[in-house]
């Protein structure tokens, strides 16, 4: 069942040409052309820590639990974007450790577990609209809660995801493999989309590679909540109840 339509422009050789995706949820049945769309993909990106590509028994065995895949079709009904949804406490609920949520804070949590969108249809700020479309979708449902963790290196991303109202409260290594065995740097990012809570507008800049700097401002109780212009830099802030750093 289609939930909606979406205008984009696909870019063909050196032209854009307007089109029309459908929205719809990923069925169990589409799985293997999802994953093929996904290898393809990933096989092009020039940094692949910022993608995590599973085996894909491993990696729709969230989807199976508790998981939900909104995909983008094209006119010709091929898979051109995915955003991939997973109930957090069924999937990945050490990330509510790793920022110390507190237990009233972690039931219903929607983790938003990967988002990849074809090449030519990049530039279309895809990775926004649907954050936003799915948070009108399930705030219906009522959840309000959601996480993800995204790649230091993938400015992209990360911009998309803090203009959607997610804040960093954490930077770990996460996912150890053969390459990487004691992981690769993820921010973990967290939003309430019913809280109120004002910030002090302290705006500490920090590089976003700097990564002791950064651990440091948060275990102090400060949330990255923006990357500057040029995406350098993520912007540090607090909460006006939280002390400030004493140098």
């Amino acid at each position: 069942m289609s939930l909606g339509e979406l205008k984009v422009f696909k870019l063909e050789g050196d032209s854009k040409v307007e089109k029309t995706l459908t929205m719809k949820w990923v069925q169990k049945e589409e799985l293997d052309n999802l994953y093929d769309f996904m290898v393809r993909n990933y096989n092009m990106l020039e940094n692949k820590e910022t993608f995590l590509l599973q085996p894909k028994e491993e990696m729709f065995e969230p989807f199976q639990r508790a998981g939900k895949i909104l995909g983008l079709y094209d006119e010709e009904n091929n898979i051109v974007a995915q955003r991939y949804l997973v109930l957090l406490d069924k999937y990945n609920p050490e990330l509510m450790d790793d920022i110390k949520l507190s237990s009233s804070e972690r039931k219903d949590i929607i983790y938003l577990k990967s988002i990849l969108v074809d090449r030519a249809y990049t530039g279309n700020k895809l990775q926004y609209r649907t954050l936003e479309i799915v948070k009108d979708i399930l705030a219906k449902r009522g959840y309000y809660k959601y996480m993800s963790t995204i790649s230091p290196f993938n400015t992209f991303s990360l911009n998309n995801a803090l203009k959607g109202g997610l804040q960093i409260r954490g930077l770990v290594k996460k996912y150890p493999n053969e390459e990487n065995v004691d992981g690769v740097w993820r921010y973990i990012n967290y939003l309430d989309i019913r809280s109120s809570n004002k910030m002090a507008n302290e705006n500490i800049e920090v590089d976003r590679l700097d990564i002791d700097t950064q651990i440091e401002l948060m275990s102090k109780g400060y949330i990255g909540k923006q990357l500057t212009e040029d995406r350098e830099r993520i912007v540090y802030d607090r909460l006006p109840t939280e002390k400030k750093i004493v140098c």
